[in-house]
C-alpha cells in the first residue's frame, strides 16, 4: 500500500486518522476534495492496509485469535476459535481504536466500553472502520456493532 505514496513515510505510533492526514496533505489534498468518494475510498484502503499489516489475515490460527482476545481483556483467554470468537462478541471496542492502540505499542490505550450505547456514542465522532471492510475480514467483524 505504501509504495504508492513514496517518499512519505507513516508514524508507526501516530493514531491512523492523524496519519492518514499526513498522507492527504502530502498528496496535496485539502479543503473539498479530502470530502469526495475517492478520499474516503482511500481513507477505506489504507485502514484496511494497516489493519492486515498488524493483525494479519489468516483467521484459521488459534493463536492469533488468543493473542486478540488476551490483548482486549478476555480472561481466561479461550482455547478454541470458536470460544474465541463467541467470547469477543461480548467485547464493546472500537476497531479504529484498538489499530491505534496496536500500531502504538499500547502508548495509545485501548479503550473498553461499557455497553453498545457507549461504544456507539464514541464511533459517531469519526472513529467509524469502513463496513465493507469490516465485514470482508474475519478478525475485524466479530467487532462489528449496530451504530446507526
Amino acid at each position: 500500500f505504501w509504495s504508492k505514496f513514496d517518499p512519505f513515510q507513516p508514524d508507526p505510533i501516530a493514531a491512523i486518522a492523524g496519519d492518514f492526514d499526513r498522507l492527504t496533505i502530502h498528496q496535496g489534498c485539502q479543503g473539498h476534495s479530502m470530502k469526495t468518494k475517492g478520499h474516503r475510498r482511500r481513507r477505506a484502503q489504507y485502514i484496511e492496509a494497516e489493519f492486515e499489516k498488524h493483525f494479519g489475515s489468516n483467521t484459521t490460527k488459534l493463536e492469533t485469535w488468543q493473542d486478540l482476545c488476551g490483548e482486549v481483556g478476555v480472561k481466561p483467554v479461550p482455547e478454541s476459535i470458536t470460544k474465541c470468537k463467541k467470547a469477543l462478541k461480548h467485547v464493546h471496542i472500537n476497531i479504529i481504536n484498538l489499530l491505534d492502540h496496536r500500531r502504538s505499542g499500547g502508548l495509545i490505550p485501548l479503550m473498553k466500553f461499557k455497553s453498545g450505547k457507549a461504544l456507539r456514542e464514541y464511533t459517531m465522532n469519526g472513529h467509524i472502520f469502513p463496513l465493507v471492510y469490516a465485514k470482508a475480514d474475519g478478525f475485524i467483524k466479530i467487532f462489528l456493532r449496530q451504530i446507526l
